[in-house]
């Protein structure tokens, strides 16, 4: 019986040795939240907690001097272990910056393990921003990993994914009412969804009924209404929509916001309608030829803006819709007019709500029929 039982052990799998981490990693993209997560898991699969202290370095290569970070990858780790050095924002430096920091990379010591990170980034890029021979370097030496947010159609499935973990269910249309409030920010998404679990209790599902009483709608999210309000001529809705949108203790500044994103929003519905009376999709933006894609604005471009939010680009084309050329020319003379007005540049004395309330009748009426 003996023996079997040591042939049994014997035949047992012998437990896997842990991966040894990557040297060089490049972590960039637009999912910040992600992004963070990667960074802690680096250090904690290079370093154990207690190491950290002396072992772990960090530097900003948009403010730190080049030649002490160069330095530090020569550095040997102490007694022989290992050293993390964590260099946020690489993407600060030029291409020549990045270059002259080859040869400390190529040459640094045995034990050092080096950690870029990327600036925060609104928009996706086609590829990591660093320079051609730094990418080719972490490509062959190490590891470039790209975090980005998910899709709109994604981030629905990403949101019932916190929720699972959280042994909680998310029900349909739940998450997409969840993202369609929240926003893309990630960090949001998640703790409404924190929110959302501890609102239900004991409850395992989250209905969309939750959401709706729980989760606050963005200022993007009211702005849409707004516009669509306007663009539908529902004066009453529109202005029922001012007090969520103009705090009483700073009206006037919540207004000089608010009229920016009215601007945002009607050059990008202006862009919408000029790209459908070309006779192209929005749904199909990627696909828009080249001398039509070179009139659009490079500021509050619509391609980029919509850019893997379907939500959006259904909602561009609907208000679209309800809009005219010469709506689009009203409404900028009149914004034009309110902003000029509450920065004191015409006489008299404005009250910034009443002034806002004049202003969502003028663009729910429009502009005067032209005589016949």
């Amino acid at each position: 019986m003996a023996g079997r039982q040591k042939r049994t052990a014997l035949l047992r799998p012998l437990p896997m040795a842990e991966p040894s981490p990557i040297r060089f990693v490049l972590i960039y993209g637009d999912a910040e939240l992600l992004k963070e997560r990667a960074v802690a898991q680096h250090v904690a699969a290079v370093l154990p907690e207690e190491d950290r202290e002396l072992a772990l370095e960090r530097f900003d290569a948009a403010t730190d001097p080049l030649p002490e970070m160069a330095a530090k990858l020569q550095e040997l780790p102490f007694f022989g272990g290992r050293r993390l050095i964590v260099i946020r924002n690489i993407d600060a430096l030029s291409a020549a910056q990045q270059k002259e920091l080859l040869p400390a990379l190529s040459a640094a010591a045995p034990g050092v393990f080096v950690l870029f990170v990327t600036r925060p980034s609104e928009t996706r890029a086609k590829g990591p921003p660093v320079s051609a021979a730094l990418r080719k370097f972490l490509e062959a030496e190490g590891e470039v990993r790209e975090f980005r947010t998910p899709y709109e159609r994604e981030l629905g499935q990403w949101a019932v994914e916190q929720a699972r973990q959280r042994r909680k269910t998310l029900l349909r249309p739940a998450p997409a009412a969840l993202v369609a409030r929240a926003g893309r920010d990630m960090a949001r998404l998640e703790l409404e969804v924190e929110k959302l679990c501890l609102y239900v209790g004991e409850r395992g599902e989250i209905t969309v009924e939750d959401v709706e009483a729980v989760v606050p709608a963005t200022q993007e999210a009211t702005v849409f209404d707004l516009v669509d309000a306007i663009g539908r001529r529902q004066l009453s809705k529109a202005l029922a929509l001012v007090p969520a949108l103009v705090p009483p203790a700073n009206p006037q500044g919540a207004i000089l916001g608010l009229i920016g994103m009215l601007a945002r929003q009607f050059r990008l519905l202006w862009q919408a309608k000029f790209v459908t009376e070309q006779g192209h999709s929005l749904r199909r933006l990627k696909a828009l030829p080249a001398e039509l894609a070179a009139v659009l604005p490079q500021e509050h471009n619509l391609v980029d803006s919509v850019r893997g939010r379907q939500f959006l680009i259904d909602r561009y084309a609907a208000q679209a819709r309800n809009f005219e050329e010469r709506d689009f020319v009203y409404a900028f003379e009149k914004l034009a007019e309110l902003d000029g007005a509450l920065k004191g540049q015409t006489e008299g004395r404005l009250e910034p709500r009443l002034a806002l309330e004049l202003l969502l009748s003028d663009l729910c009426v429009g502009p005067a029929p032209r005589p016949e």
